[in-house]
């Protein structure tokens, strides 16, 4: 049987999990918002219907989700830079949930 001194050492305290997803966090919101500002620079209509306002809010939120759920995104004439990021954001997105249970799961 563990002792919980043993117990510690093996796995994450619920510290070490929050400071790991908020990390994770802080990526995807960081790429998402930079997709906004890039879409911005070359797609000035498809800008203009997402509804973005402009800092922080719930109206951007939809314009994030609207570009990461877009089917038709990337376009063709969309710069590579843009469409990796693109693929990345949405991958984070995806993989989210798992990412969430095995944080939990190691600090158990």
């Amino acid at each position: 049987m563990k002792t919980e001194e043993e117990g510690r050492k093996t796995a994450m305290n619920a510290r070490d999990v929050i400071t790991l997803m908020a990390i994770y966090v802080a990526i995807y919101y960081f790429n998402a918002r930079r997709l906004l500002f890039w879409i911005r620079e070359f797609d000035k209509e498809y800008f203009q219907s997402l509804g973005f306002v402009g800092g922080v809010g719930m109206r951007n939120s939809v314009a994030i989700g609207k570009i990461l759920f877009d089917r038709s995104l990337p376009k063709p004439d969309y710069p590579p830079g843009f469409k990796f990021r693109l693929k990345f954001t949405r991958f984070i997105l995806f993989f989210s949930p798992g990412v969430a249970v095995v944080m939990i799961f190691l600090a158990a």
